[in-house]
């Protein structure tokens, strides 16, 4: 039977494919292209690039930077509607603008025997104001329907050689093919990145001699490249993942050199030699970082006197917190200003934390800042300095040969803590005396959570008993917030978790919102069902996570949870002379490939009671692609676990 079935799938995933028939060789519309209506590689899919095209290069008359563009996609159904609308960004200065040329677009629909053509018009397209540097180029495709291909095609006209184009080969969407050429004159020079780790099946390079010469007749050859990808999957967001911007299989280019025409050489990517220079002499952060501060004016005398450095820099953190306020900005090189800080008592990511980077040093303690680039900002690059790809900044400490890394923008944050979002891996250490260099920004220690739940019959046959909780790290950061912003708010939320337990005596031991843990202990009374003389009990009272979150039936990016953690759930159920243990869930233990984590699921009779235990943990924070068909099974079997291990009891 199971050898019929495979086959039978083989049939049909064959007979399927024979149908599909798109040209990804042009972009020309064919029969083929109108007539295959899915898309077996991935059945998920609402829309398809059949293909597409860019070419870049060099006007010789403007010298301006051309972008000529080419799309078909196929819309297999009503929710690949929106990819029939296309929106374009043009940037602008106060001086010079993008612009666009030669808008083309046709919707395809076969009727019958017949292939309708509809093609969009002028006054379809639309131009807005985006942001102050961006303007939006809007059209939406007309006629739009199930099976409709369309394609559209345009030229951008950019004046910003700094900004050289890049070209995306993978998006929300599969593509059949993907090409980008690009012809880049030798009076610049770019470094250029292949991002998101997909293989390129062209890539080629020649070059094309005297392809550009000026007025007073320099001339330069050009770099002409070809890079195609085929078959490239979309791209699926799913929980536990940086920023897209990491993944996505895409070429960038960074300028690193201009060779005017008369010889004079402009270096745009500087060394980080060059880059602790300028910011030891920068009027914004490089001046604030230097500023000397009064501690008398800012500082109790308790704190100035603390003779321990330890607890000195913990005050001086604790200060900051309950002082200054982040009013959400994330400027780091702009608008920076501890005077204001200390002022308003309010202000952005760069000013808090200068500022509690110059107080720890004028109290002799050791403070360096660290430039970081945030998750959802991307990684930064680690070959050269690009500034801009930073958007925060935090400061680590040195203290007994012991590192701490401190952001005073939260005050729920213990001491040595960061917030998750500043857990992207590297940040850029600045030591204006011995040169800057790459860090690991990653937790000390693993997150963990602990839960004891003890239950029992009381004299009436009332399951009773209590449940106590701890957390640490970064799984107490989060009850922290929950909790200390709104007590009543977060039981009322604990007593609707639990709609078959009544809570009593709900106590919080933890001393603070920055403690490093959050302890909380509560009595509970489990109003049972029972189906004749049985009780089917459900011992996992708490659920560490209610459904799997991972779906997608191949993952090509890491699984990155930002820190490593453990988790605890230890349960007891004492008997009365009233009922019998009939039956108690099985024991497990499952194990990640190269003991990576693992799962340990325990039950033990001990007299008239049950222990029952589970705990599992995640070593890492980061997991490559490769173990995502594993994280997968080994969190179905979490989820599992936790929603049908059942105790079976029964009234003598």
């Amino acid at each position: 039977m199971r050898k019929l079935t495979l086959i039978l799938f083989l049939i049909v995933s064959n007979k399927a494919l024979s149908q599909e028939n798109y040209s990804s060789e042009s972009y020309r519309v064919t029969l083929g292209d109108l007539e295959s209506n899915t898309f077996v590689r991935d059945s998920t899919a609402n829309a398809l690039v059949i293909y597409e095209e860019g070419k870049s290069y060099v006007d010789k008359n403007d010298f301006d930077l051309r972008t000529e563009e080419k799309h078909k996609i196929k819309i297999l159904n009503r929710e690949g509607f929106d990819h029939a609308t296309v929106k374009i960004h043009l940037y602008s200065n106060s001086s010079r603008a993008e612009k666009i040329d030669k808008i083309f677009a046709t919707t395809y629909n076969k009727i019958g025997d017949e292939v309708i053509q509809t093609k969009l018009e002028e006054k379809n397209i639309f131009t807005e104001k985006y942001d102050e540097n961006h303007t939006l180029i809007k059209f939406t495709l007309p006629n739009i329907k199930e099976g409709s291909v369309i394609t559209y095609s345009y030229t951008t006209i950019s004046p910003f050689m700094f900004t050289y184009h890049g070209w995306d080969f993978q998006s929300d969407i599969p593509k059949l093919y993907s090409e980008y050429n690009a012809s880049i004159p030798g009076f610049w020079l770019y470094h250029i990145k292949l991002l998101g780790g997909k293989k390129l099946t062209t890539n080629s390079s020649d070059i094309d001699k005297t392809c550009l010469q000026t007025s007073r007749g320099a001339t330069a050859d050009c770099m002409v490249t070809k890079y195609a990808m085929k078959d490239v999957p979309a791209f699926i967001e799913e929980d536990y993942m940086t920023a897209k911007s990491n993944y996505l299989a895409r070429v960038d280019y960074e300028l690193e050199t201009f060779r005017a025409p008369d010889g004079t050489i402009t270096h745009y990517t500087k060394t980080w030699k060059d880059v602790d220079k300028e910011f030891r002499t920068d009027k914004e952060i490089g001046k604030q970082l230097k500023k000397s501060v009064d501690l008398e004016d800012l500082l109790s005398s308790e704190i100035i006197n603390e003779k321990d450095p330890l607890k000195k820099a913990q005050a001086i953190y604790k200060y900051m917190q309950d002082t200054y306020t982040w009013n959400g900005d994330y400027k780091i090189f702009s608008d920076v200003s501890i005077k204001d800080l200390m002022k308003n008592k309010s202000g952005n990511v760069s000013s808090i934390n200068i500022l509690l980077h110059n107080i720890l040093n004028e109290a002799n303690i050791d403070a360096k800042p660290i430039l970081i680039s945030t998750r959802n900002n991307g990684f930064p690059t680690t070959l050269f300095p690009v500034i801009s790809e930073f958007n925060y900044l935090i400061v680590q400490v040195t203290i007994n040969n012991e590192t701490y890394l401190l952001d005073a923008t939260d005050n729920y944050l213990s001491f040595g803590q960061i917030p998750l979002r500043c857990l992207n891996q590297q940040g850029r250490l600045l030591d204006f005396d011995n040169g800057s260099e790459w860090i690991d920004i990653a937790p000390s220690k693993p997150s963990n959570i602990f839960y004891q739940a003890s239950i029992h019959f009381d004299e009436n046959d009332i399951l009773v008993g209590s449940i106590k909780s701890k957390r640490t790290g970064y799984h107490a950061l989060n009850i922290k917030k929950d909790y200390f912003s709104n007590e009543n708010e977060y039981l009322e939320k604990l007593e609707n978790n639990f709609p078959y337990i009544e809570i009593s005596d709900f106590e919080v031991i933890s001393e603070s919102e920055e403690s490093e843990d959050f302890k909380e202990s509560y009595n509970i009374e489990y109003n049972f069902t029972t189906t004749g003389d049985n009780i089917y009990l459900n011992p996992f009272f708490v659920k560490f996570f209610k459904e799997n979150p991972f779906k997608l039936q191949e993952r090509t990016y890491p699984i990155d949870f930002g820190y490593s953690d453990n988790y605890f759930y230890l349960f007891k159920i004492e008997l009365n002379d009233n009922y019998e243990l009939v039956e108690i869930p099985e024991q497990q233990n499952i194990t990640l490939p190269n003991d990576t984590g693992q799962i340990l699921f325990n039950s033990q009779k001990i007299g008239n009671s049950l222990n029952l235990s589970l705990k599992f943990d995640f070593k890492k924070p980061i997991y490559e692609p490769e173990y995502y068909p594993y994280l997968k099974a080994f969190m179905s079997k979490i989820v599992d676990i936790q929603n049908n291990s059942l105790i079976l009891l029964k009234r003598k």
